[in-house]
């Protein structure tokens, strides 16, 4: 018997089951749920990407021009595509290029205005299981089905499998399609290698810095390449163990991302 208050998805109907009973509608996004999407994407980057700049706030009064130059991205025409293909834009791919390319002064209003009017939204209605309304059981299978499209192996993916092994396995591919369903539903990253690597990463910086001022002041020497052998066995010496920190989403299981994606709905659906 299933308790008031647990999640229906603890208590999983046969897969065929769910592919006739799940109802699936579209419906537009809002501006400020691209935006949402987009706000995402740049916390994966600021979270693994060293070269993306840190700490900005991304809102509709940024530039294309900026919003390019903040998180390092791929060259506007290159980027026009990349998006004309995640949100399955029909109108044509040179109306995007206008907005990333022709005129550096378009905002992020723009861009999100022009992508919630040409992108469809994929709405899931509630299934009923063991005679109640269940959504998560719905988000589960929706979401599977876009990521094995995407290439993900989701044959073992269970409610209870751990989350964090998955996303480093697919974490862009994931970030993307938890996000096209429940904007801002995925976007809490945070990571900190641990010790060793911290240490690895110093030496390299350290001969670096050496091969560049010692022949300055001092004859090169082979020995400076000691401190870069050291410091690449430090780093594959340090990844075998856990980071320090490794927040993903505050997520550990499937089921914890799946009500996640719930809560993030409802709340859209309130406001």
């Amino acid at each position: 018997m299933r308790l008031h208050n647990e999640p229906c998805c603890c208590y999983w109907p046969r897969q065929e089951w769910l592919n006739k009973i799940i109802m699936l509608v579209t419906e537009r996004y809002t501006p400020h749920e691209i935006l949402q999407i987009l706000v995402s994407f740049y916390h994966l980057q600021e979270a693994y990407d060293p070269v993306v700049l840190k700490g900005q706030e991304l809102n509709f009064e940024t530039t294309v021009s900026d919003y390019i130059d903040i998180g390092d991205l791929l060259p506007p025409k290159q980027l026009a595509k990349y998006y004309h293909g995640l949100f399955e834009i029909s109108a044509p791919l040179t109306q995007l290029e206008e907005i990333l390319v022709e005129d550096k002064s378009n905002t992020l209003q723009t861009l999100c205005e022009y992508i919630a009017k040409h992108a469809n939204k994929e709405n899931i209605k509630p299934i009923t299981l063991l005679g109640q309304q269940c959504t998560t059981a719905a988000i589960f299978k929706q979401l599977t089905t876009n990521l094995q499209k995407r290439g993900v192996k989701t044959v073992e993916i269970r409610p209870s499998s751990p989350f964090i092994p998955l996303f480093k396995k697919y974490g862009g591919v994931i970030t993307e399609e938890v996000n096209k369903l429940a904007p801002g539903a995925l976007s809490k990253f945070e990571y900190t290698n641990n010790r060793i690597v911290r240490i690895g990463e110093a030496l390299l910086c350290i001969f670096l810095f050496s091969i560049i001022l010692v022949p300055l002041i001092w004859h090169f020497h082979w020995a400076l390449f000691i401190t870069l052998g050291l410091g690449l066995i430090m780093i594959f010496i340090g990844r075998t163990f856990k980071p320090e920190k490794e927040i993903i989403g505050g997520y550990n299981t499937i089921r914890d991302l799946i009500i996640g994606m719930q809560l993030h709905l409802e709340k859209s659906s309130i406001n």
